[in-house]
């Protein structure tokens, strides 16, 4: 009776995982697309304004394209995509 219980326990917990990874596509294939991570470095720039992060980025060698200012934080920052 026990090893029965314990049995529909991880077939239960196997079967609801499985479909959740299929949805969020957690599970690859060789058919399936490489999985890349984005990568942002973030810098102390008081008063941040684009034009002036973008050259920001540009200098620290990180690509202009994509950057933002976040003025929500404690000093602001410019946030350069790697």
């Amino acid at each position: 009776m026990y090893m029965t219980t314990a049995l529909f326990f991880v077939l239960a917990i196997t079967s609801s995982t499985f479909l959740s990874c299929q949805a969020g596509n957690i599970i690859t294939g060789h058919d399936s697309p490489p999985i890349t991570t984005l990568s942002i470095t973030c810098y102390t720039f008081p008063q941040c304004n684009i034009n002036g992060c973008r050259r920001h980025c540009l200098q620290k060698g990180k690509k202009r394209e994509f950057c933002e200012c976040r003025k929500g934080t404690d000093p602001e920052q410019c946030c350069c995509h790697d």
